[in-house]
């Protein structure tokens, strides 16, 4: 699996000398949602907080993204919640996102409770937002 391939490439930056930074975990992180691998994408964002490294949109996005292919809509609004928290404000990527995980887990009412955030957020719902 390609998720596998890049964590292994990125714990192994080290031994060349290179540390890796923000944009090594947001490609792994994207690599996990990609393949499915929604725990190994949240393992990823929680080892960069905890090497002093701020999550961004992209790493945030992704691992919104992976949980919204498994259906763990409830941890998909925690991290929107904590992207909120933090200096990167959602985007209408993040947020639909969101809203899929919460549609494909059938669970509406937050759903539509996060349309109706992103305009008080000046984020404009798009099409996939809709869906």
């Amino acid at each position: 699996r390609n998720s596998e391939l890049a964590v292994v490439l990125m714990r192994n930056m080290p031994e060349a000398s290179v540390a890796a930074d923000q944009i090594t975990y947001s490609a792994c992180i994207s690599a996990c949602e990609k393949s499915g691998e929604w725990q190994c994408a949240l393992g990823l964002l929680e080892e960069m907080r905890g090497k002093q490294l701020l999550p961004d949109r992209i790493s945030c996005s992704a691992a919104i993204s992976a949980c919204e292919k498994a259906m763990r809509w409830q941890l998909a609004l925690g991290l929107l919640q904590q992207m909120s928290e933090m200096t990167n404000c959602p985007n209408v990527v993040s947020y639909t996102a969101c809203i899929g995980a919460c549609a494909r887990a059938w669970r509406w009412q937050p759903a539509l409770g996060l349309l109706g955030e992103m305009p008080a957020r000046e984020v404009l719902p798009n099409s996939l937002s809709l869906e």
